[in-house]
């Protein structure tokens, strides 16, 4: 008698256990039991023993409950956390000891199970290393030629993001912005050998003060050989203003100020102020096809009529996970160049004879790049 009151005590607690299985009723009557995972934005990630994982839109779902500790992202950075939470008629009652709060679908960033939540946040806060946390990609490139011309040119590029706080759901508040391209570019014909190296380096920092506008402060090192540029340092910052923010396409607008010192070959350093206007957008258009471009324009507030722009383009076809084929096109344009700013390349001839060739200035720097590129 015992060993059947046993077997009939085991037999109602597994009952008990799977009256509390979670399982989504949908609008069309149907109904699909399974796991929880989480919730991204307006979608419920779920497991079924028959489907697998699967996705599922908020829209379509009549009453879904989830009976454990979670913790709810809110699009306006805030969190709630609650013993369970219950979707009817798009809108989340997340369940506390201080009460219920009603919560619409469209205000979700994610939902994670407590203990999921809590990982992460301390996996965050353990990797803190300046170093960790960058995405982006480095390109390189190289031709040779040999002739009645020989020329060579080695170009590298260097593009990375580092989005703060690192953690899913959680509202972007700091992003930083890296890019550094470097040109070393030489033909010889004849005995006169013509070098056109550049070096351009920015760094920008933004700020998110709500999810789709954002402050930021930027500096800026060029050289530009072309332009007999030897040096020219930016400083400044402004306003930016995310317009699109999906999985395939993502564009900003950008407007600020900016403190200019530069230094031509030949002639004195001048400092000026700038107005800012850009702008920047990336298209993922298939899985392994990405095109990133910016444009931006520099008024000059010191020298009135006077101004520059630099844009830039890429495109990347991506080889593997880590690998990539890349081409990019730049243009650095200044609208005026301080006058007597010259470059000279002295050579010696038949004979012993020096020879010094002066080569004028170009408003106009544009490189044209290829390349394979490492993704990280």
């Amino acid at each position: 008698m015992a060993r059947v009151l046993r077997w009939v005590s085991l037999l109602c607690l597994l009952t008990a256990v799977g009256a509390r299985a979670q399982g989504v009723q949908f609008k069309n009557g149907d109904h699909l039991s399974g796991k929880w995972l989480k919730v991204e934005g307006t979608t419920i990630k779920f497991r079924s023993k028959v489907l697998g994982k699967i996705a599922i839109p908020v829209a379509k779902v009549s009453t879904f409950s989830i009976e454990q500790p979670l913790v709810v992202m809110l699009q306006n950075g805030k969190t709630i956390s609650g013993d369970g939470a219950q979707l009817a008629a798009g809108t989340w009652t997340v369940q506390s000891p201080q009460g219920n709060k009603q919560v619409p679908s469209g205000n979700v960033t994610m939902i994670l199970p407590a203990a999921a939540y809590h990982a992460a946040i301390a996996e965050a806060k353990e990797k803190t290393e300046p170093w960790r946390g960058w995405k982006g990609g480095a390109t390189f490139g190289y031709s040779l030629q040999n002739g009645d011309q020989n020329a060579r040119t080695v170009s590298l590029g260097i593009a990375a993001v580092r989005h703060e706080p690192r953690m899913p759901g959680a509202l972007e508040r700091w992003r930083t912005n890296v890019n550094f391209n470097l040109l070393f570019a030489n033909a010889s014909s004849d005995g006169v050998t013509v070098s056109s190296n550049s070096l351009t380096s920015s760094l920008r920092q933004d700020y998110f003060f709500q999810p789709q506008n954002f402050l930021f402060m930027l500096g800026q090192w060029d050289h530009i050989l072309s332009q007999n540029l030897d040096l020219r340092q930016v400083y400044g910052g402004g306003y930016g203003r995310q317009l699109l923010s999906g999985p395939r396409v993502q564009f900003s607008l950008l407007a600020g100020a900016t403190f200019a010192n530069e230094k031509f070959s030949g002639t004195p350093a001048q400092q000026y102020a700038e107005a800012l206007v850009g702008e920047h957008a990336t298209f993922q258009f298939t899985k392994k096809v990405r095109i990133n471009h910016s444009f931006t324009f520099y008024p000059n507030l010191s020298n009135r009529g006077q101004y520059r722009f630099d844009t830039a383009s890429a495109i990347a076809f991506s080889l593997n996970s880590w690998l990539s084929a890349n081409m990019g096109l730049t243009d650095y344009y200044i609208s005026q160049i301080p006058s007597g700013s010259v470059s000279t390349v002295t050579t010696i001839g038949s004979g012993g004879q020096l020879t010094t060739v002066s080569f004028p200035s170009h408003n106009n720097n544009i490189t044209v790049t290829a390349g394979l590129g490492v993704n990280f």
